[in-house]
């Protein structure tokens, strides 16, 4: 590649008190992550104690037993201890993301083990409890899959009740139903709006908060895969550096507040004057950069110029008026 102006590296803060605000909003979201686990984990305990007396009753009653009744007793006594267990587990261990992967694990092992040992597994009974975990996994939604599950318990407890072998214990079978998509459904809500607030998380990671560009680890990143890209298929790429021109001298003159609204403006007229697959950044402090793929030298240029020139041309409004910028564009390209 040709020869880069690199400018001065950096961030400038907004103010002390933003700097502060922004420390105690961290703080207090993870406040608010624990205290949300914890009640996430009581919850889980307490929708856990319905499948225990629905397992129990299967193991104690079993229409075929094909185990000794000490074994099925152990089994009810061990279930029971896993839920007694969570209660007592420090509230660190539930910080882990995959925290509820084994205890979903654990309780569709102990139910199905229920079910086939108590001779169930060829039943409609079996059949409609699978159902309801595929439906719970597809919405991902407690109010969708609490909603179906009430619904198949109705249905199943009508069919129950105009059935010929119809006897107590069949009856029992709609409340477990709803209680397994009720189960199966909050956690999978659970684990569905982590995997969102992950993803959210990942991409603030990747974003400039004041601009909502692409930050500089974004475009390290993005850098390199152009590069990749270019180096095997040799296809033309730029570069360009943008640098607010004498910005110290606007955070003097207009303080942080207005060189931030300075920094958004530039930043929106930047995306304004680009291509949809190029690639803005802000690099660090006043600079910016911008991935220009397939362009080569001379369209970077045009490009460079109309970008100055758009912000030169612009007013920007802040607290202590109108101001105009300028910036200066160093350009870099393959060939």
């Amino acid at each position: 590649m040709g020869a880069m102006r690199m400018g001065r590296q950096g961030f400038i803060p907004s103010t002390e008190a933003e700097f502060i605000r922004k420390t105690n909003d961290c703080h207090k979201s993870q406040d608010a992550f624990r205290n949300q686990r914890c009640l996430e984990t009581k919850n889980i305990c307490q929708l856990r104690w319905p499948l225990i007396i629905g397992c129990s009753y299967l193991l104690l009653f079993p229409h075929d037993p094909w185990l000794h009744p000490l074994i099925m007793e152990g089994l009810i006594l061990l279930y029971i201890l896993t839920n007694v267990a969570l209660r007592y587990l420090p509230e660190s261990f539930f910080e882990r993301p995959s925290v509820f992967s084994p205890i979903v694990m654990l309780d569709t092992i102990f139910i199905s083990l229920s079910l086939i040992v108590s001779g169930q597994v060829e039943s409609d009974f079996y059949l409609t409890y699978l159902l309801i975990i595929f439906i719970s996994t597809f919405w991902q939604d407690i109010r969708w899959t609490a909603g179906f599950g009430l619904l198949i318990a109705s249905v199943y407890g009508v069919l129950v009740l105009i059935s010929d072998e119809a006897h107590s214990s069949l009856f029992l079978r709609p409340a477990f139903l709803f209680a397994a998509s009720v189960f199966y459904g909050y956690v999978t809500h659970i684990v569905g709006a982590e995997i969102a607030l992950r993803a959210n998380a990942e991409a603030d990671a990747r974003s400039d908060f004041l601009t909502g560009l692409p930050n500089r680890r974004a475009f390290e990143e993005r850098l390199s895969e152009e590069f990749d890209r270019v180096m095997r298929y040799k296809r033309p790429l730029s570069l360009l550096m943008l640098d607010i021109d004498n910005f110290k001298s606007i955070n003097d003159t207009l303080g942080h507040t207005g060189g931030d609204k300075v920094l958004k403006e530039v930043s929106t007229l930047l995306r304004s004057e680009i291509r949809k697959s190029d690639f803005p950044c802000r690099y660090g402090g006043e600079e910016f950069a911008v991935i220009l793929p397939e362009t080569n030298a001379s369209n970077a240029l045009v490009a460079a110029r109309r970008i100055r020139q758009r912000v030169q041309n612009t007013k920007i409004d802040t607290d202590a008026g109108k101001c105009s910028v300028t910036i200066s564009i160093g350009i870099s390209s393959t060939w």
